[in-house]
C-alpha cells in the first residue's frame, strides 16, 4: 500500500493553515462552503519604483451576462515559483480524486516489473519494423508477429526455457507496452506458433538483408562468419550428433552465423552436429548466391577464422575473385613465411614500445597492435601481428 504524505517547504505549510483559516472565517461569517476544486490560481502585476510585482490569488470562474468573469476568493499574495508550482499541484490534484501529492521518497513499492530494459529491446523491433515480415491471418487472438517479439525480446534480456516465457512475461511491462492479457501468453500458445515462425525464417533474412543494405550498404562489405556449437539433451532432434564440439563431447547441433561490419545478423543455419568449420565455405557462397541473389562477391569481404581455412577453401575464393581475411596457425606461418618466432618470446609489454623499435619493419596499427608485412604470394598476402 502506498503511503500518502506531502513534504513541503515551512512558508508553504505556513500559507495553507493562513487559506484553512480564511476558509473557516468565511464558513462561519458566510455560512458558505468553498469547493477548492472549483478554483484556479490567478495573479495580477502592479509596477512600483520601476519594478514589476506579481501578486496572487485563489479565483473562480462566473458566468456574468453571457460573458466570462472571476471572483477573487482568497488572495494570497507574493508566491516564489517554487510555491507557485505546489498550489497548481495542490489544485491539480484536488480536481482529480484519484491524484495526490507525493513525493520519491513515500512511495512503498509493492510489486515491480521490468521496464526498461523491455521497453528499449520493444522499441527496437517497432525501429526495424519486424512486424511486416508475419502474415496474420486475423483468426489468431494474438498475431504470429506478437509471439515472435515477446519470444525474441526474451532471448535478448533473459533466455529461458520457451515453457518460462509466459512466466517471465507477466512479471515485465509487456502487457500493458503491447495490451495483451497476461494469460492469453501461455506455454501452449508458444510451443504451437513455434513452427509457424520457423516456416519465416527465409524472410526473417531476407527482411534483415534488404534493411541493412537500405540502411547502411557500406557495412554490408565486410561480413563475418562464424560456427558455434550448442549441447542437446534428449534424443529427437534429427540434426543432433554425438561428437567433439565447443563443450567437450557432447549430443550437439553445429550454428551458423554471418553478421555484416556492425555486428547485425542477417543469415544463420543450423547445421549437423560434427559438421567442420572447413566444409562450410562452398555451402555459404551457395546459400548467399540463392537466397540474396549474391552473385558479384567482388565488392565483399570475408572475415573467418582459422578453423575455416585449407587450401582448398581459399583457392575456391580466390578463383571467385573473392577476397577475405583469416588467421592461420603458428606453424602454418613458419612453413609459409620461414619466420623465427625465437624473437618474440622475451617480449615485455610493459616495454614493449622500446622493443618493438628492435624488431624489423613493424608499424603499430593503434595502441595495443603491431604489425609487419611478410610477403605476397599469387593472390594472397601474409601479416603479421601481435599485441
Amino acid at each position: 500500500m502506498t503511503r500518502r504524505r506531502i513534504y513541503l517547504d515551512i512558508s508553504f505549510i505556513v500559507a495553507i493553515i493562513k487559506v484553512i483559516r480564511i476558509i473557516n472565517t468565511l464558513i462561519l461569517r458566510r455560512r458558505m462552503i468553498i469547493d477548492l476544486s472549483q478554483l484556479h490560481l490567478d495573479w495580477g502585476s502592479s509596477r512600483y519604483k520601476g519594478k514589476v510585482y506579481r501578486s496572487y490569488s485563489l479565483a473562480r470562474p462566473l458566468w456574468v451576462d453571457g460573458k466570462n468573469k472571476k471572483e477573487t476568493v482568497i488572495k494570497l499574495g507574493k508566491l516564489s515559483d517554487t510555491q507557485v508550482v505546489q498550489w497548481r499541484n495542490l489544485l491539480k490534484a484536488l480536481k482529480k480524486p484519484e491524484c495526490f501529492l507525493t513525493s520519491f521518497e513515500d512511495i512503498c513499492t509493492e510489486k515491480h516489473y521490468a521496464y526498461l530494459d523491455t521497453a528499449i529491446a520493444n522499441a527496437i523491433w517497432d525501429e526495424w519494423g519486424l512486424d511486416a515480415v508475419f502474415q496474420n491471418d486475423g483468426k489468431r487472438l494474438v498475431s504470429i508477429a506478437t509471439v515472435a517479439r515477446i519470444l525474441t525480446i526474451n532471448r535478448c534480456i533473459n533466455p529461458s526455457a520457451k515453457s518460462k516465457t509466459p512466466e517471465w512475461f507477466r512479471e515485465t511491462a509487456l502487457p500493458w507496452m503491447l495490451d495483451i492479457n497476461p494469460g492469453e501468453i501461455n506455454p501452449s500458445r508458444i510451443f504451437r506458433e513455434l513452427s509457424v515462425i520457423e516456416s519465416h525464417k527465409d524472410s526473417i533474412c531476407e527482411f534483415l538483408f534488404q534493411h541493412l543494405i537500405r540502411s547502411d550498404s557500406t557495412a554490408m562489405k565486410s561480413l563475418f562468419y562464424d560456427l558455434s556449437s550448442s549441447s542437446f539433451e534428449g534424443t529427437k532432434c534429427t540434426l543432433m550428433k554425438w561428437g567433439h564440439c565447443k563443450g567437450g563431447y557432447e549430443n550437439h547441433v553445429v550454428l551458423a552465423l554471418i553478421v555484416n561490419k556492425n555486428g547485425f545478423p542477417f543469415y544463420w543455419e543450423v547445421l549437423p552436429g560434427c559438421t567442420a568449420d572447413s566444409t562450410t565455405i562452398n555451402w555459404l557462397l551457395e546459400s548467399l548466391k540463392n537466397r540474396f541473389n549474391l552473385n558479384d562477391f567482388k565488392e565483399i569481404t570475408f572475415v573467418f577464422d582459422r578453423g575455416m581455412v585449407s587450401d582448398d577453401n581459399l583457392t575456391l575464393l580466390e578463383k571467385d575473385g573473392i577476397k577475405y581475411i583469416s588467421a592461420m596457425d603458428k606453424n602454418q606461418l613458419e612453413n609459409i613465411t620461414e619466420i623465427d618466432f625465437n624473437t618474440f618470446p622475451d617480449l615485455n609489454p610493459e616495454d614493449i614500445d622500446t622493443q618493438v623499435d628492435k624488431l624489423p619493419e613493424f608499424e603499430k596499427i593503434n595502441q595495443n597492435t603491431y604489425c609487419r608485412e611478410i610477403k605476397v604470394d599469387g593472390n594472397r598476402r601474409y601479416i603479421l601481428c601481435f599485441n
